[in-house]
């Protein structure tokens, strides 16, 4: 049996233009396929009798890694803007190089911030620029820019240590970070 393997990730949205301006315009995904579905297997899938969706299908750019907008057409859902907190929720990162510049993008295009961006100074991605900010629908996106790549001393032709009681090396295996 092969591992299983990420597709994409589904966010329901109340106008898929309206969004189709965040992600793909300010956001820089691309629009590979558009659809509509009307009842058949969307509404077997789904448990929604009637169901009639849009659907836009964005990719990373340089990945196979996906964004579905979904429309609901019928029958209409109801807005909710959960917490970051709040079972059911969730948030999209994106790793970026330059998370100033593509969050004035993302707001002008009607992002909303959570606060200014954060540099992380512990933990798995310390050092890291951060923020959170909430798309038209109330999705929360997370843009992270990673720090910029230090320069490795010179050891005289030996490796050098990596890691350290406050910074250890990247094990084989998942560690647990608090």
């Amino acid at each position: 049996m092969s591992s299983p393997v990420f597709r994409h990730c589904g966010l329901t949205v109340s106008d898929i233009d309206r969004s189709l301006m965040f992600w793909r315009d300010a956001l820089g995904l691309e629009l590979v396929a558009r659809q509509s579905q009307d009842r058949g297997y969307i509404e077997v899938i789904t448990q929604e009798p009637g169901a009639h969706v849009h659907q836009a299908h964005l990719r990373f750019p340089g990945s196979d890694d996906f964004i579905e907008l979904l429309q609901y057409v019928t029958p209409r859902g109801e807005p909710r803007k959960l917490l970051p907190r709040d079972p059911g929720g969730g948030h999209v990162a994106v790793t970026c190089d330059d998370l100033p510049a593509l969050l004035a993008r993302l707001e002008a295009a009607g992002g909303r911030r959570f606060a200014d961006p954060v540099a992380l100074d512990h933990g798995i991605n310390a050092g890291a620029l951060v923020v959170y900010l909430r798309d038209l629908d109330e999705h929360i996106v997370e843009l992270v820019q990673p720090p910029r790549p230090r320069a490795e001393p010179d050891h005289g032709g030996r490796k050098a240590a990596t890691g350290s009681p406050s910074d250890p090396a990247e094990p084989e295996a998942v560690r647990d970070v608090k």
